[in-house]
C-alpha cells in the first residue's frame, strides 16, 4: 500500500485529478454543512432546509447518471472533468444570487443544480483515476482522493462557518461563497491541464 501510494502522489496526472476532486467535492461538504445556517439567515424554515437537501441529492443522482452515460459512450475524461468544474463554478454563483431573492423555488432549483454538478465529480473523478493509475489497486487511489477531499472540505467548512458567524448576513454569505468559487476555479484550472487520455489510447 505504501509503495502504491508513493507512486500515486508522484504521478502528475493523479495529483491533478486529486486537486479537481477535492475542490469540487468540497462544494458538497461545505454546502451540506451550512445549508441550515443559510436557510435560517435567509428566512427559510428547517423543513425548507430539509427539502433543499433532498433536491440537492436528487440533482446529484441525475448528474451522476448523465456523466456516467457520457463517459461510457465517449470516454472523454478531460472534457467531463472540465465540464464538472464549469458547472460547479456556475451553479455556486447561481446559488448565491438565488439566496438573495429569498424565493423558495428559485433556491430549490439553484441548490439542485449545485448537486447536479458537484456529485457528478464522484463518477467522473473515480473513473478517470482508475484509468490513469492502472494496475494500482483502485481502492488505494480512491482512498487518496477521498482523503484529500476530506481535508480540504474540513478546512473550508470551518472557514466558511467562521466567516458567517463573524460577519453580518450579506458579508458573511458573500465571503463564504467567494471561498467556494475560488476553490472551484482552482479545480477547473487543474482539469484544463489534464492529459486527454482517450486520444493517447487511440493513438497507441
Amino acid at each position: 500500500i505504501c509503495q502504491s501510494s508513493r507512486k500515486l502522489v508522484t504521478n502528475c496526472e493523479f495529483v491533478k485529478i486529486c486537486v479537481c476532486f477535492s475542490c469540487f467535492f468540497t462544494n458538497i461538504l461545505v454546502l451540506c454543512t451550512i445549508i441550515d445556517m443559510l436557510s435560517e439567515k435567509f428566512g427559510f424554515s428547517s423543513d425548507d432546509s430539509g427539502f433543499f437537501g433532498t433536491m440537492n441529492i436528487a440533482g446529484g443522482f441525475i448528474g451522476s447518471l448523465c456523466f456516467g452515460f457520457f463517459l461510457k459512450q465517449f470516454k472523454l475524461y478531460k472534457l467531463a472533468n472540465v465540464s464538472v468544474g464549469v458547472l460547479c463554478v456556475a451553479s455556486t454563483i447561481g446559488f448565491y444570487f438565488a439566496l438573495l431573492t429569498e424565493t423558495k423555488w428559485v433556491v430549490t432549483v439553484a441548490y439542485s443544480l449545485c448537486g447536479f454538478a458537484a456529485f457528478s465529480t464522484l463518477n467522473v473523478s473515480f473513473s478517470y483515476s482508475s484509468e490513469i493509475t492502472f494496475p494500482i489497486n483502485e481502492a488505494t487511489s480512491t482512498g487518496l482522493l477521498l482523503l484529500g477531499s476530506q481535508l480540504l472540505g474540513f478546512a473550508c467548512t470551518n472557514l466558511c462557518t467562521e466567516l458567517m458567524n463573524m460577519m453580518d448576513r450579506l458579508d458573511g454569505t458573500t465571503s463564504c461563497f467567494a471561498v467556494l468559487i475560488t476553490v472551484n476555479v482552482v479545480g477547473t484550472l487543474s482539469a484544463i491541464t489534464m492529459k486527454p487520455i482517450r486520444e493517447d489510447n487511440e493513438s497507441s
